[in-house]
Order: structure tokens, then sequence, then C-alpha cells
């Protein structure tokens, strides 16, 4: 190749073949002489550009958690020759158009990637750099709610309810401190409510407790084909039914004796579980409850548990008796007896516990760890019964001492990183593993962020709570509300590197605090008047947002409340809504008033007031809402599509001006219309996919986009699952609440609060990308 080129013919030929060209194009006269001609030389028309590509998905800049992507793009040839490669990091694409349109699986390393693409073609023209995206694989905490320390691997592992996975975070000093990895699959059948997890490193595997499948279920970390693999060790069927598990929360592993303890919340119970291979692998016996071995000291609430072994002896939090107990393990009568260690008059009532629900052994300083939820306080507790602070609790960490950082929000379960002298604690609600500082001196509780929360790009104005969005083809952004920051903030969606940048439009700050947004759930764009309208369900109004460039931008004005213009139809619980531009109207959804109600939205003294459009009893009671959430405007056909997730159902409100049908109720898709096949179970929002005559509909309990056909026929109303956990693929499973069209781009945008994001889904195939974090 010559400067990216393929060569030219020329430069490959024999060298006999271009000297017998050469002999062709001497003297062709009988006298040897030459000739002359007043005609100018023949020219080719010589194609000497390469095909140009775009690549359509993913975005240029974008965040996935899963280790490949599926890539669609276009090709084209200006100058008319067959295009004859097109690849992706080197992998021949696929397509059934010649490249008009093609797409290719590509793999996906830790970190960033480069996808780039290459075409050739028939007259060996070759481009390496046609087009090019960059994605940052990164997989991200979402739910954290316990630790295990795997000191000789330098990582934690950390397990995740919202993503039902065991995550690992690196432990490793350097730039991959604090990385979060995914070992388990999203999807496995086991995995339903993480709550407890201890390492098992003798048989190299993580031991996890499941709440609600009651179960106790290995995880494999063998290095090999067989990592991350789950089996159940113990469960109401493994090996039996005996002393099945009702609420398992914690565990501790008594590795020398083949046998872990987990704390059962719904028996009040210590159970002991059976490591010991063969037939009895996985057997319950219960050793501690309210009647074993008597009654004394029963427990209330216990919680969480740890194996105080150099004393024979389990620690137990109870958050109902505000205490820390001990259980014995001692062959004998008293085995499994119970004993208050602590609480609120045991040793003394100094910094009584409020919530203690974790707890964990520090054996280098003889001393228990306590977790307390209602203190957001990590509290020591003096195991040495020598002295006469036995049982007293001392707070090594919470949001006072040492200092205000990085303070707790909603602490969960940790472990004890002995090397380097910290605790690692799963923050539920930050959705990081916190390190807590435990060497002695100024420093003594100071709490850090571990693990990396990744952001793109960048991590300017993020997202706490995104509920609603729109998009502003206009300027190349979507608008989105957030209801925990209280602000609308536009998202940047101009391909390069700012794509997904997030900027702040208005908040309680910007440009001011007149009439602050308190629960912003919706909002729609105004083009018209260059103004957002977004719904307050705190409010219960309409509140304008102005959008022209200069010192108003962000402005906020009331365009209807129960007092503006009037009383009448107020609102109670105002949830989503769509701008009817054709009528000059907004169409709102109150979930407490069952109804679809209209805003006038003329200028004048009926600006803002409402009108019942669809309701209880307008214009009967056919079909009646019963729990309306969403709703979009198909203007083609004339009519509103609400979802309703009382009735699982899309509803058709007829919007017929003047008619005797208008705000007539008809159901186009639910559990019986006009099939069952894949029925919703909590349809929430939805939009119109006019370009393939269809909606798409979210639905937070399938966690899926549903696509129901709008087409004429018998097909109408049936049901397609677009994207769901397992479609096209677990990348960035769980799924969002919101949902809007960009049409131009061939994808929707999902707001997702789980993932804290903004994201894009391809309408070919529902992948899902992260574009803004």
């Amino acid at each position: 190749m010559i400067d990216g080129h393929i060569k030219p013919p020329w430069l490959i030929w024999p060298a006999t073949v271009f000297m017998l060209m050469i002999s062709a194009c001497g003297d062709s006269s009988s006298g040897g002489g030459t000739t002359t001609s007043d005609e100018p030389p023949p020219t080719d028309n010589v194609d000497a550009n390469a095909p140009t590509a775009t690549i359509t998905f993913p975005p240029s800049l974008s965040l996935t958690d899963g280790d490949s992507v599926i890539v669609h793009g276009t090709a084209n040839d200006a100058e008319g020759s067959e295009i004859t490669i097109v690849r992706v990091n080197g992998i021949d694409v696929s397509s059934n158009d010649n490249f008009a349109t093609w797409q290719v699986t590509v793999p996906l390393t830790s970190g960033q990637n480069t996808l780039t693409v290459e075409t050739g073609d028939m007259a060996l023209n070759s481009n390496t750099n046609a087009a090019t995206a960059v994605i940052n694989r990164q997989s991200i905490l979402l739910n954290p709610v316990d630790v295990a320390i795997d000191s000789d691997n330098n990582r934690a592992l950390v397990i995740d309810n919202a993503l039902r996975t065991l995550m690992v975070v690196d432990l490793t000093a350097g730039p991959q401190q604090g990385t979060v990895t995914t070992i388990t699959d999203p999807n496995n059948t086991f995995f339903n409510s993480l709550q407890g997890i201890v390492l098992d490193d003798s048989n190299n595997r993580a031991l996890v407790v499941d709440s609600n499948a009651d179960a106790v279920i290995a995880v494999d970390l063998n290095p090999g084909p067989g990592f991350g693999n789950e089996t159940v060790i113990s469960n109401p069927v493994t090996p039996n039914n005996i002393n099945s598990f009702v609420n398992p929360l914690g565990i501790a592993l008594d590795s020398a004796n083949n046998r872990a303890f987990v704390i059962d919340r719904g028996l009040d119970a210590v159970i002991e579980v059976d490591l010991t291979p063969g037939p009895t692998l996985g057997a319950r016996e219960i050793i501690s409850s309210p009647l074993i071995p008597n009654g004394s000291n029963a427990f209330v609430d216990p919680l969480s548990i740890a194996l105080d072994f150099a004393n024979s002896r389990l620690l137990v939090t109870d958050i109902a008796l505000d205490a820390v107990m001990t259980v014995n393990l001692a062959p004998g009568i008293n085995f499994g007896a119970r004993s208050i260690l602590s609480d609120s008059t045991t040793p003394n009532s100094n910094n009584p516990f409020s919530i203690p629900a974790n707890i964990e052994m520090d054996f280098l300083n003889n001393r228990a760890l306590v977790m307390d939820r209602g203190l957001n306080s990590l509290i020591a507790v003096d195991l040495d019964s020598s002295n006469p602070s036995y049982g007293s609790r001392t707070i090594i960490s919470n949001n006072g001492t040492p200092n205000g950082d990085n303070l707790f929000a909603n602490p969960r379960g940790f472990d004890l990183d002995d090397n380097a002298n910290r605790a690692l604690v799963a923050d539920f609600t930050r959705r990081s593993v916190v390190a807590v500082d435990l060497n002695p001196g100024p420093d003594a509780g100071a709490r850090t962020i571990f693990s990396k929360d990744v952001k793109t790009p960048n991590t300017d104005n993020a997202f706490f709570a995104p509920n609603g969005a729109v998009l502003d083809a206009a300027n190349n952004r979507a608008l989105v509300v957030d209801s925990d920051l209280r602000a609308v903030i536009a998202v940047n969606l101009t391909p390069g590197p700012n794509f997904g940048a997030r900027s702040i439009i208005s908040s309680l700050t910007v440009p001011n605090s007149f009439n602050s947004l308190l629960t912003p759930t919706g909002i729609v764009l105004d083009s018209n008047n260059n103004r957002a309208l977004v719904i307050d369900v705190s409010l219960q109004a309409v509140i304008a947002v102005d959008l022209n460039p200069g010192p108003n931008l962000g402005n906020r004005s009331v365009v209807s409340n129960a007092t503006v213009p009037d009383g009448g139809n107020a609102f109670i619980a105002p949830f989503s809504m769509v701008l009817d531009s054709a009528n000059n109207r907004a169409l709102v959804v109150d979930l407490n008033l069952a109804a679809v109600v209209a805003v006038d939205l003329n200028a004048g003294p009926n600006f803002g007031r409402r009108t019942i459009a669809s309701g209880p009893t307008t214009p009967n009671n056919n079909n009646a809402f019963m729990n309306p959430v969403g709703i979009t405007l198909d203007s083609a056909n004339n009519r509103a599509l609400v979802t309703d997730y009382g009735l699982d159902a899309v509803i058709a409100v007829d919007l017929t001006p003047a008619g005797p049908g208008f705000g007539a109720r008809t159901i186009i898709s639910d559990a019986a219309v006009p099939n069952t096949d894949n029925a919703f179970r909590v349809p929430w929002k939805i939009t119109m996919d006019t370009n393939n005559n269809r909606a798409l509909v979210t639905d937070t309990a399938l966690n899926a986009i549903i696509a129901v056909n709008l087409s004429p026929g018998p097909e109408f109303g049936v049901r397609s699952i677009l994207s769901d956990n397992n479609t096209p693929n677990t990348n960035n499973a769980v799924l969002g609440n919101d949902i809007l069209m960009d049409s131009g781009n061939n994808r929707a945008l999902l707001l997702n609060a789980a993932y804290r994001s903004l994201l894009a889904v391809d309408l070919r195939d529902g992948q899902r990308i992260i574009i803004s974090r």
C-alpha cells in the first residue's frame, strides 16, 4: 500500500508485460518516423477516492458495561466503484445491500476503545480511517450492599442488589485502583435479592446469601471457563426442605469446621449450614432461636453475623434491641445460648446504637466494628473481657468524625482490608465503595470514595434522579428534568468530544430561585414560544421555563396550578404531558384524577385553564382509567395514547374536535387485546415511533421497552420486545422510565434512573448504550 492506498496495477504488473506495453506504443509508420495529431491525448475517468463511511450506532462518544458492541453504519462510493471491503477494528462487517448499510459485533476491552472503520473499492482505493467512534467499557455499581476482601488477589468482591451481580473492585495501587468489573451474569437464574457475602478462600469461591431465593449460593472464583459460575449450596429443596430459610440476610464462615452460619430474619434464628462435600452438603440446623436452646435474650430482629473464633462464639446485631449479642458455640448444654454484649445500658449508655446493622471482627485490635445505619456511623465495640470497658462503644467514623468529607449516605455491609488497615463499606445510596481509614492518628475514620464511579463525557452537572426528557432537535440537545436536583438540564447531542455533556438551564439558583421546581416529572418543548413546559407533581402545576438565550434563560413562570388562572379542575397528581401544538394546548395525565386534562396555551384570559379531555365520566365511564401515567400524541390518527399501570394497558383517547366521541377511550393493547403475548406488567412512559408505525412503551416491572404495533389489521395492538435485559444482550441491562424518539438518528433516548443516565437505544436491534452519565 502507498499512503494508505492499495498499489495501482502498474506497480505490480510483471516487467515483461510493462515492456510489451511500451513496444506497442512505439513507431507505427513504415518509414520509422513519427506522426503528429491535433487531437488531445485520451484521458480516463480515474477513481482515486476511497468509499466514505459513517457509524450510525453507537454515537461518537459513549459508555457501556458490556464486553462487546453491535456497530451499525453506512458506506458510499461517490464515484460509483463497487465497494469491496468494510471492516471495523479489522473485523469484516455483514451487509445485504452492498454495504449501503452494514453491521458487525466488535469485542471491547476494559477502558477506552476506539472503533475504526476501514473501506476499500474495486478501483483498489482504500481508507483505513473512514470513520471512528469512541466507547468506554466500565462496569458501574448501582446498589452495592456488601463487601468481602480477597487479599490474595488484591480485590474486593461486592454484591449489587440492583444489578443482581457479583462485582470486583480492584485494590491494586495505581490507575486501575477502584476499577469495577462484573463477575456474574445479571440474568442468571439464581440471584434475586442479594444480601450478604463471605469469601471461602480455601475453596476459591464466594458464598452469597439471597433473601428472595432463600438460598446460599457459591460463586466460583477459580480462573478459567468456570469463573463466575453459580451453584446452589442450600435452599428449600437443597439438600432437602428441613429447616428451610425464610429470610436469610447475613453469613459468617467457619472454615475450620466446614460450616457457615446464616442469620435468618424471618425465623429470628441462626442457622448452621453444612459445607462438607457429600450428601449432607447444604443441610441446615437451627442452633439459636427464640426456643433454642431456651427463651433467654431471644432475638427480635437480627440482621448481621460475625464469627469470633477465638472466643468460640458468634456476634449478632439486632436492630430491634439496638444491641450486639453473642451466641455460644462451645459444645454442651449452653450451645446456642445468647447474651447481651453491648446495648444502650451495657456496659454503659455512651454512644448507644440506633440501627446496628452490619458487623465484622477486627481481630488485630480485639474489637468488633458495627455499621449503624441510623447514625451513619462505624462504631467499635471493645471485646477485651479483662477490661471494664468490655462491650463499650466508640465512634470510629461518622458524618462529623473526623470531618464532614465524603459523608455516608446509606452504608450497608463492609469488610476489613487488613493489608491497608481500612474498612471498605458498600454505600447503597452513594452507589460506591467507601474506604474508612483505621490507622490511629488525626485521619482515623476519614472516608474516601474508593470505587470509580464512571461518568461520560465528564463529571459536570451529573444526574441524580432524571425523570423526564424531551428532544430539542433544532438545538441538537435533549432537555432532562431531574427531581433531586430540581433542575432542567440540557444534554449536548452534537457528535464530537462534548457529546453527552450536561449544562444547567434552570435550577434552584439558575437563573434565580423564583418559582423553583420541586418534583419535576415531565417536560415538553413549546418551540413556537421558545420555552419548555414542565410538569411538577409536588407543585401540582405546569411551569414554563424560558429557553431564549440571554439573561432570562431558565426563568420559570406558572402556566397552570390550583389558582392560575383559577381553581377549576385543579391538578392533584399531574405526572406526564404532551404538547398538542395544532390546538395550542398541553395534554396532562393526572394520576389521581384518573384523567387527561387539557391546558389552554392561547394567550389571553383563558391561558392555563384546565378542562377534562377524558376522565371518569368524560365523555362516559367506558374503559375508564385506573392509574394513567404516560401519554403521547398520535397526530395522524387524531388521538392520544395513554399508558395505565392499573389496567396494564395502552389506551387510545379520541381527540376529534367537536365530535361526540371526543375523549372516548379504547383499549389498544392489554393482557387480552389482541392476545396474551408479551403482556404488560407495569407500563410506564410511551412515545410514538412514527417511521415504524408503532408505539414504544417502557415497562418498569419487565425492565423492557415494548413495541406496540399500530398498523391497521390483525396485528394492530400486538406487543413485541424491542429491548430488555436479554434483548439483544445484557449490556447496560437495567432499563429506564421515560423514553423519547430521536428519529433523525434512528434511535430512541431512554432515561434510566438506576444508572442516573441518558441512554441511546438502537431502533434496529434494541441495543442500549449510555451517552450521558
